[in-house]
């Protein structure tokens, strides 16, 4: 799945931190990347390698 996310205030591309949760659920079959990368966004992508649905939260920073 793939989610487009869009900042502002940057003269360059940021640094960008991912973290995720899928509450109780065990997330060892998921994948977390980001990838497009620009000074005004990128796009975050959760893989799932398992037969599970899972609910995810996904939390980003970005910063210089």
């Amino acid at each position: 799945m793939d989610t487009k996310i869009t900042f502002s205030g940057f003269a360059t591309t940021p640094y960008i931190f991912l973290t995720f949760s899928a509450g109780s659920q065990n997330t060892k079959y998921l994948g977390l990347a980001h990838f497009n990368e620009s000074k005004t966004g990128a796009t975050v992508r959760v893989t799932n390698a398992g037969t599970a649905g899972y609910s995810t939260l996904i939390d980003w920073m970005a910063v210089l």
